[in-house]
């Protein structure tokens, strides 16, 4: 992510689960972002999910290793 070298060339960027936040720094952390902006073309979206419940954090029943299945 990155090396991601795209200029104005998407709709759309989509980061999915937990997919960022795992480079050493925050620049580089910050420098993906940029990337993903940069690919964007103008007017383009954005999507980044995560799958952080603060209420749940708080209330203690969220475990750090839980897993999550979709259903078929």
């Amino acid at each position: 992510m990155i090396d991601i070298n795209y200029d104005n060339e998407f709709d759309a960027v989509i980061n999915m689960f937990y997919s960022f936040g795992f480079f050493e720094t925050d620049e580089e952390n910050n420098q993906v972002l940029q990337n993903f902006y940069n690919a964007l073309k103008p007017g383009g979206k954005f999507l980044f999910h995560t799958d952080v419940n603060i209420p749940r954090i708080l209330s203690g029943k969220y475990k750090e290793d839980e897993t999550r299945h979709l259903a078929p």
